[in-house]
């Protein structure tokens, strides 16, 4: 990943292209069935991926005793005085994307990713940020990276085939597959539940 092309393309992204993308995390309904004309009528996305597990007690606890644009601060000149923290960028991702400031989000999260390449949920991160974006080409790439990496983890799958799902043109044979194999992987579960209601959207009467 260049980070200098990566900023120059990132860098003319506003918010408007996305605002109507609001973050959730759970199913609301299936991507439509044409590729849509405006980022506008796309569902919401799931979240961006917590990365609790990448930060220490000290970390956590300085995080939850400030506001998110302090703390995103204070990472910045920490990260000054040392850019080797992967965890430290991941935690300023994160913050970026609970602020909807998608574009420093992904470039966070790619850094981190620069720094510990082999680290799933960074790469998941990063995707999401992607795909809210509106890059959902870049965004299925990396999903589907995940999914290579760890292909026991449903989640992994869900997103792919949201990403899929909302491809332009929206590849849904592709989609299809990656949910029916969270059903394989999660049966019960809640996340299986949403992959269904996904499936159901697209069988014909």
């Amino acid at each position: 990943m260049e980070r200098g092309w990566r900023r120059a393309i990132l860098g003319v992204f506003g918010l408007g292209t996305v605002a109507a993308v609001l973050l959730a995390s759970g199913f609301l309904r299936p991507a439509p069935q044409a590729a849509p004309e405006d980022a506008a009528v796309l569902p919401p996305a799931v979240a961006l991926p917590q990365i609790e597990g990448a930060r220490g007690a000290a970390a956590a606890a300085a995080a939850g005793s400030q506001t998110p644009d302090a703390r995103i601060a204070a990472l910045t000149q920490e990260l000054q005085d040392d850019p080797t923290r992967s965890a430290a960028w991941a935690e300023l991702g994160e913050l970026y994307g609970r602020l909807r400031r998608f574009p420093q989000a992904a470039d966070a999260f790619a850094t981190a990713l620069e720094l510990e390449p082999g680290n799933g949920e960074y790469r998941s991160a990063y995707a999401t940020a992607l795909f809210m974006l509106g890059m959902t080409r870049a965004a299925v790439r990396e999903y589907r990276a995940v999914v290579e990496q760890e292909p026991q983890n449903p989640g992994a799958h869900m997103n792919l085939a949201i990403a899929l799902s909302h491809s332009t043109p929206p590849n849904i044979p592709a989609a299809t597959v990656e949910w029916e194999e969270v059903l394989r992987l999660a049966p019960g579960q809640p996340i299986a539940a949403q992959a269904e209601q996904y499936l159901a959207g697209y069988r014909k009467p």
